[in-house]
């Protein structure tokens, strides 16, 4: 096999790929959430809609926190 030196990765793509981590975060988590709210709602709350909405709340913010710790990391720390 072929061996090739490590590439550099650029600030722009780190903060791009930064982006990218917290979006499908953000969808995912939200998604689990609202599944979560609407499995509690079927089975103890009577088919009211207000778990759904607070489970995609708390995915939601869920993501934010993971997103906002990782945007807080230096840029250096992606590259390892």
């Amino acid at each position: 096999p072929i061996k090739m030196a490590p590439t550099q990765q650029t600030p722009e793509k780190a903060v791009g790929a930064r982006w990218d981590r917290c979006l499908s975060r953000t969808a995912v988590y939200s998604a689990v959430g609202f599944g979560f709210g609407a499995l509690f709602s079927l089975v103890l709350f009577r088919r009211r809609t207000w778990p759904m909405g607070l489970g995609a709340g708390f995915g939601m913010g869920k993501a934010f926190a993971e997103s906002q710790a990782e945007f807080l990391r230096p840029i250096d720390s992606d590259q390892q």
